[in-house]
């Protein structure tokens, strides 16, 4: 495969992959923390992350390369792992990343990776938290769920700003990819009571209704509900009439299922 714009130069197929522009619809942002940072986070914030599903370095002998090409070695995770496993671990997060500095982190370098792979737009999702405003507070001092979500917003408006000067003043970035543009869409997590949830939605459809006197394709915007979580947690019909209310005040709608029989 020849290299776009250096004729006759072989690029891996990998490599090809990450040049091309993409569309990234699924993506939870506590599943994009990079392993580095979570380690920084729990040392920083005094968690203890289980050794079942957590170590100091990542597992590479977990991982296998492509057939003869030993140029990525983590290509393809080829350890077994099960759902209940997967949830174990997204339920050891929450301790290391408690407080708005580690979100605005996890946020920022999210959009960081996404736009390294080319990926042009972008749909994050995550379960807005009451978290602290640093980890040094007490506990009693815990912002409410809106603000996280405005502070993951204004990552991203962050971020794309910064991306808009680098392409203005960078002819070879502008050639090589087109500048990430990224939403946000406000996950309800099944796991939790039907209370927290209606709190999550009253919020996400007052901020959505706010959000309309903008113009249009002003980025970023909240522009979905989602249900996601432990699938053996609840049932969708203890939610479906706040799916129901979300739809009609003009959100759009996703959910996870067929996970599990």
């Amino acid at each position: 495969m020849s290299d776009h714009g250096c004729p006759g130069k072989a690029v891996s197929v990998s490599e090809y992959l990450r040049r091309i522009p993409k569309v990234e619809l699924h993506a939870h942002l506590n599943g994009c923390i990079r392993h580095e940072t979570l380690m920084d986070l729990a040392h920083e914030r005094g968690a203890t992350l289980s050794n079942r599903h957590f170590s100091a370095e990542p597992l590479h002998e977990n991982l296998a390369s492509p057939p003869n090409n030993g140029e990525h070695h983590s290509m393809y995770n080829i350890m077994p792992r099960s759902l209940q496993n997967c949830f174990d671990m997204f339920a050891e997060i929450p301790a290391c990343v408690n407080d708005l500095s580690a979100l605005r982190r996890i946020t920022q370098e999210a959009l960081e990776d996404f736009a390294a792979h080319h990926v042009a737009y972008l749909e994050l999702r995550s379960t807005p938290k009451r978290l602290l405003r640093s980890h040094q507070d007490d506990q009693s001092q815990k912002v409410d769920k809106q603000v996280y979500i405005e502070t993951v917003l204004e990552g991203i408006r962050d971020f794309q700003s910064k991306e808009k000067e680098r392409f203005s003043h960078d002819p070879v970035l502008s050639s090589s990819r087109l500048p990430i543009v990224c939403n946000f869409i406000v996950a309800i997590d099944r796991s939790q009571s039907l209370e927290e949830a209606t709190d999550t939605v009253h919020i996400a459809i007052d901020m959505f209704q706010r959000q309309q006197s903008r113009p249009s394709n002003l980025s970023p915007s909240i522009v979905g509900i989602d249900l996601g979580g432990n699938p053996t947690k609840n049932d969708f019909r203890t939610f479906q009439t706040l799916f129901q209310k979300a739809r009609q005040a003009g959100l759009k709608v996703t959910i996870h299922c067929g996970e599990i029989p």
